[in-house]
């Protein structure tokens, strides 16, 4: 896979993707508008169903909980190609939904229930499948340098999510916080203690051994967009749903 020619072309094919969806959501003709939206929407749920598979394919896999030291030294080069495919994935991913993100926080209301609050539970939900990606690069609120347009991505979709005009933009914010909760919750179940095993960490050409787990990773994501929704959530949301995850 990574020696296909077509691998080697995804970044520019994302950049050119990314530079056709502005094109289409900045579009003048108000005839066009809701079709590029829907367009624009149902291209993101594409994404978010292949970050999905990736995730479920991941946690279905051995390769979570293989340490250092069970890597062959004829297999280095091979575990290095693995996670610049995943990588790979979340450039790709961070490329269309910045460009839409970017694209429709100024918009005017249309007539269609696609609205940038939408487009940005649709971003947070497909982040949070790649969170165990999204950890090599220290998160979505490390201080320190690293994949800056990710985090960008990120707080824009909850700036977004919190200060649209769009009718009920507290219920969705509490939607997304209550179906995140209701994840991780059926995954520690369903995982028991399986869930503390070791996924590799490839930084630059180095593969180092990551003490933490793909379900902390996505739960450190969850809890870093519920810290910035706070502020739109009601008390009980935060009672029945949030303190049940802080509290641990």
């Amino acid at each position: 896979m990574s020696s296909s020619p077509l691998t080697s072309t995804i970044a520019p094919i994302s950049r050119l993707t990314a530079k056709v969806l502005s094109v289409l959501l900045d579009s003048q003709r108000a005839t066009s508008r809701t079709d590029n939206l829907y367009t624009v929407s149902d291209l993101l749920e594409h994404v978010r169903e292949m970050a999905k598979t990736i995730e479920r394919d991941w946690m279905s896999c051995p390769l979570p909980s293989v340490t250092e030291k069970d890597i062959a030294p004829s297999s280095t080069e091979l575990s290095k190609k693995i996670w610049t495919t995943l990588k790979t994935s979340l450039f790709t991913t961070v490329t269309l939904y910045e460009a839409v993100l970017t694209s429709v926080i100024y918009m005017r209301p249309q007539p269609c229930d696609i609205t940038p609050a939408t487009l940005a539970l649709q971003t947070l939900h497909t982040l949070s499948h790649l969170s165990f990606i999204i950890f090599q690069f220290g998160g979505v609120t490390t201080t320190t340098q690293g994949f800056e347009h990710l985090k960008s991505t990120f707080y824009l979709a909850l700036d977004i999510l919190t200060k649209s005009e769009s009718g009920g933009v507290g219920s969705m914010a509490e939607a997304y916080v209550q179906q995140s909760c209701l994840l991780l919750n059926s995954t520690e179940t369903e995982s028991g203690n399986g869930l503390y095993v070791h996924i590799l960490r490839i930084m630059s050409s180095d593969i180092r051994l990551a003490s933490t787990v793909p379900r902390q990773a996505r739960q450190a994501f969850v809890l870093a967009s519920i810290g910035q929704l706070v502020p739109v959530l009601s008390n009980k949301c935060i009672r029945d749903w949030v303190w049940s995850i802080c509290y641990p």
